[in-house]
């Protein structure tokens, strides 16, 4: 049944959300879903975003969404009052106040077949992709990071250069290696780190990710490559992601993607 757009509901876009990046693929820490507000109203737009803040709230409202996805929740823990007190209080009063809807989809969006990880393989013309970590035995898709190949090595020096021309960043790092070139490229969004010894496993030249510890770069001792681009820059096209999936479905629906969202790390600008 095709739905009319008055008659969309928030449940009906929570629920493609889910089937496409299902919750349960969630890490135990996280708290993924619907985080604030009725799912049971009619869904006038959605705003995509990768952090909630009063700025994209305010968004929300002037382009008449009433549906604020972002990949990382706003609520991790419990709140012991809403007030103003903090900039989680004011954000969670105003969504009330307002009636917004927040919902999150975080590590469910990163683990997922097709989720945030595939797109950027897709975007860096990764091939034969795959995920690094698989979550299960006979899903190869499905996992932590994903591991695929380029079309032919590159020289290091330029695949950086591609690297930090694509996310935008001025914080590019990488630990100090022997390589000269990369092929075999493992990739994943926001604190990936921890994955450096699997994509060592599995024969990476280069694991790219947005963070890493400062030891992180002398434990992987150059093999694979540690590339660290930021963690904001590495899961902004989590928007993208949510305004696809949502679009697919609901192909007339108002769907944006914000033009506020903006990263709380702040680097001084050099003439």
């Amino acid at each position: 049944m095709t739905l009319r757009i008055q008659d969309i509901r928030i449940q009906d876009i929570w629920a493609e959300l889910a089937e496409r990046l299902p919750l349960h693929l969630q890490e135990s820490y996280d708290n993924c879903g619907l985080q604030v507000g009725d799912p049971s109203i009619p869904a006038t737009g959605v705003l995509c975003c990768v952090d909630i803040t009063e700025a994209v709230l305010e968004e929300a409202l002037a382009k008449g969404c009433n549906m604020i996805i972002a990949h990382h929740p706003l609520l991790f823990k419990g709140l012991k009052c809403i007030s103003t007190g903090s900039y989680i209080q004011r954000c969670v009063t105003f969504a009330l106040r307002h009636e917004l809807i927040i919902y999150a989809a975080h590590t469910n969006a990163d683990n997922a077949p097709a989720g945030l990880n595939y797109l950027l393989a897709e975007d860096l013309g990764l091939q034969q992709v795959q995920a690094l970590l698989p979550r299960y035995p006979d899903d190869v898709f499905t996992g932590s990071g994903i591991i695929g190949m380029l079309p032919e090595p590159i020289a290091l020096e330029e695949w950086l250069r591609q690297i930090e021309a694509y996310f935008q960043t001025r914080q590019l790092r990488y630990s100090r290696t022997n390589k000269t070139s990369v092929q075999r490229v493992a990739i994943c969004g926001g604190a990936g780190a921890f994955l450096w010894e699997r994509a060592r496993d599995v024969g990476a030249d280069a694991l790219l990710t947005g963070e890493a510890k400062y030891n992180d770069y002398f434990d992987c001792e150059g093999s694979p490559i540690l590339v660290t681009v930021g963690h904001y820059e590495s899961e902004r096209i989590a928007a993208t992601l949510f305004a696809e999936v949502i679009s697919q479905k609901f192909s007339t629906f108002a769907v944006y993607e914000s033009e506020l969202d903006s990263n709380p790390i702040k680097a001084l600008q050099h003439l």
